[in-house]
């Protein structure tokens, strides 16, 4: 190899150099795609070198972790730096729902304790209603757990009418009733006054 082409090997290797570094101190976001190779080399000669980084940190504090080089390190919590209070809640099983949350003074929770499901939620197996007993609209829950909707008729206040001349009985129609009156017409009463 003749020293010209030994040179243009060894400037060749230090341009590819200088772009490498160049590209790195980039994407670190101090050099320029047009830094000369004594530019790159003072930007990165100006990097501090912090060593092995120990930092202690108290709950709800930030520490900055200082720029430059760093070889490891750690970031420990202080001892006795915070404390940190956690509640056990208890919670008794209802019809609604219920949010479980720490109260004042403490900022979590260490557990939750569910109570048994209190006794009138838990056997529906003495239930005797049917639907035809229970109003259109109404739920119940069955002997077997299920909710069912009534299919009783809601009738509400009903009058009817009796013809005393024309009929002996009036059928009442099948549901609930509140207040059902029947009348007997006044068919028997003008019939005798006309005799």
């Amino acid at each position: 190899m003749t020293q010209y082409e030994l040179m243009n090997k060894l400037l060749n290797g230090l341009i590819s150099l200088r772009n490498t570094l160049r590209s790195l101190g980039e994407s670190w976001g101090f050099t320029t795609p047009t830094d000369t190779m004594a530019e790159v080399v003072d930007k990165f000669s100006a990097i501090p070198n912090n060593g092995a980084v120990q930092l202690q940190v108290k709950e709800n504090e930030t520490i900055p972790i200082p720029d430059g080089l760093h070889k490891g390190g750690t970031v420990t919590g202080i001892e006795g730096g915070a404390t940190i209070n956690l509640q056990q809640r208890s919670v008794t099983p209802s019809k609604s729902e219920q949010n479980i949350t720490p109260a004042e003074g403490y900022i979590g929770l260490s557990g939750v304790k569910v109570y048994p499901i209190p006794a009138q939620y838990q056997d529906v197996s003495n239930t005797t209603a049917q639907a035809e007993g229970v109003l259109q609209g109404d739920l119940f829950t069955n002997a077997q757990g299920q909710v069912i909707a009534g299919t009783m008729p809601n009738r509400g206040a009903m009058e009817l009418t009796l013809d005393g001349l024309l009929e002996d009985y009036i059928e009442i129609p099948e549901g609930y009733h509140n207040g059902t009156r029947v009348y007997l017409g006044d068919s028997i009463a003008k019939a005798l006054a006309e005799i």
